[in-house]
């Protein structure tokens, strides 16, 4: 398993190795919930605060909320508010735009 992070409420978010795509969230030591994550080829993991995204060329999968998110192709992801998202640009500037749900 490769773990992605942990949640305020102390849930495990993992991802099999030997089931690819299969998404177990877990707390103490149960499984609650497994999800099948359909694309595999995401390009990073962010893990922070209450934050677990898979990341993505042009969107991000926020695995908490299950939510799918727009983001500019080839940011580097800094920070998810409630309804922003901030990101460094190719230009190396920080960006604040406003969060789009691709839902």
């Amino acid at each position: 398993f490769k773990l992605l992070g942990i949640d305020d409420n102390d849930y495990i978010y993992l991802l099999s190795i030997d089931q690819p795509g299969n998404l177990f969230t877990l707390k103490n030591n149960t499984v609650k919930e497994k999800r099948l994550i359909e694309n595999l080829n995401n390009v990073g993991i962010f893990s922070k605060d209450n934050k677990i995204l898979l990341i993505y060329k042009d969107y991000a999968l926020d695995l908490i909320k299950n939510e799918k998110i727009e983001i500019p192709p080839d940011a580097a992801i800094i920070d998810l508010g409630e309804n922003y998202i901030y990101y460094k640009n190719i230009n190396n500037e920080i960006i604040a735009s406003k969060k789009v749900s691709l839902e």
